[in-house]
């Protein structure tokens, strides 16, 4: 490796070549930036309460909500303190343990689950995930989620909008290999993912491009006008409680709301069947854990 980095300093021309993520650089990826301070502010810290409040028509105080990839549990901790209930779903002993301990004095919460636990939830939550879980895995992921699901229930999607995921590459001049700078595998927008959700049996209620930002949400924290009149919200967050599809702001994030199809697909049911949809979510939630920790969901 030094001989290596050696001829690389000695003016040898870069010459990148794009890296194939597997199971392994993905894992060993995420433990380096643990090592680093890159994301110390991550989704639920920067944008939790608004995306909250973006789906607070979608969801009541009796539902069951779980937080799928909860990380340090500051998405279920916004739930939980707005009056909902919320689980955390993870697939870590230790993490079970911490999260438990962190989370165990708030009212509404429902506890951290694990991939064996057979429960199943009104609403599961998948924030800022899916661009990252492997070609290869994701067809198991999927239908791990819908099997969280009751019939009828709703997955609530967050994603970059249309990334253009080579402008986020970086080279490193060590191995000569180019990379996306967050691990990123796939870019959605607008029409693909609905698309995508739609072949593991969700129905689409509305796609929004919009950013996760207080100027945009906290409206709906304090809908007063002067005297006793009440004023009108602005007109996206009409839009929005009225699950018609809104561009607003820096269109940066998509926020998904699907319904889970009446009764299990037959891929659903060979999966359950084999025992493999509990196990497989946890093992591609192991690798992005770190991924989650550090994003301070």
């Amino acid at each position: 490796m030094l001989e290596l980095l050696h001829a690389r300093l000695a003016g040898e021309p870069a010459q990148p070549r794009p890296l194939a993520w597997t199971p392994e650089s993905v894992r060993r990826f995420w433990d380096g930036q643990a090592q680093t301070q890159s994301m110390a502010q991550g989704f639920a810290a920067l944008g939790g309460e608004s995306f909250v409040s973006a789906v607070a028509h979608l969801i009541s105080s009796q539902d069951r909500i779980l937080d799928f990839g909860a990380g340090d549990g500051q998405l279920v901790e916004i739930l939980c303190r707005r009056g909902y209930q919320a689980a955390a779903f993870e697939p870590s002993a230790q993490r079970t343990a911490t999260l438990t301990k962190k989370l165990a004095g708030l009212d509404g919460f429902l506890g951290v689950l694990g991939p064996d636990s057979g429960q199943t939830f009104d609403v599961v939550l998948l924030t800022e995930v899916i661009e990252h879980v492997l070609e290869p895995e994701l067809d198991g992921f999927l239908y791990g989620l819908g099997a969280m699901l009751k019939p009828g229930g709703l997955l609530i999607v967050t994603a970059p909008n249309s990334e253009n995921l080579e402008r986020s590459r970086v080279y490193c001049p060590v191995c000569d290999a180019s990379f996306h700078r967050w691990q990123h595998v796939r870019s959605l927008d607008r029409n693909s993912l609905p698309a995508l959700l739609s072949k593991y049996g969700f129905d689409e209620v509305a796609t929004h491009c919009l950013e996760f930002s207080e100027n945009l949400f906290s409206v709906q924290e304090s809908e007063t006008g002067e005297g006793d009149k009440k004023a009108d919200p602005p007109s996206h967050i009409t839009m929005i409680r009225e699950n018609r599809p809104v561009t607003i702001g820096s269109e940066a994030n998509l926020l998904y709301i699907g319904r889970k199809k009446n009764g299990l697909s037959m891929a659903e049911r060979v999966s359950l069947r084999r025992g493999e949809v509990g196990v497989f979510c946890a093992r591609v939630l192991r690798k992005l854990r770190t991924m989650w920790r550090l994003s301070g969901r």
